[in-house]
């Protein structure tokens, strides 16, 4: 990556201005699971509901099904993340026909996914003893 997409991430993630013509143009040129990951971080600093929605769709479109369940986790009561939940679900169905739950450690939660109903339960992320 060249320095000025690494600025452009950086100022992205950390809840600095984008003109909608620099996100569109760099967003394009850069893999989607690398900007979903800054609009992600982004929300983490500004609360933005529609950064965490783009950040799911983002991973969504790479592929990133538990990252996508992740990321609605974090706003369950959201329409359009729900939307993500429905059509996220039967992929991970697919891959686990056997399997009613599923737990996934990610960076910022550990996620139990109920297979059947699609119901997420989220834990803080776990810290090391000091």
């Amino acid at each position: 990556m060249s320095s000025i997409e690494d600025q452009f991430l950086a100022k992205l993630s950390r809840g600095g201005l984008v003109a909608q013509d620099e996100y569109e143009q760099l967003g394009q040129d850069l893999p989607p699971e690398i900007v979903a990951g800054a609009l992600a971080r982004r929300f983490d600093v500004t609360s933005e509901l529609r950064m965490l929605v783009e950040a799911a769709r983002l991973y969504s479109r790479a592929g990133y099904d538990y990252e996508v369940l992740e990321l609605c986790s974090r706003a369950p009561r959201s329409h359009e993340l729900q939307r993500l939940v429905e059509k996220t679900l039967p992929r991970i169905r697919n891959a686990y026909p056997e399997i009613r739950r599923i737990g996934k450690l990610m960076d910022t939660a550990f996620i139990v996914i109920d297979l059947d109903t699609g119901k997420m339960v989220r834990f803080p992320p776990l810290m090391p003893a000091t």
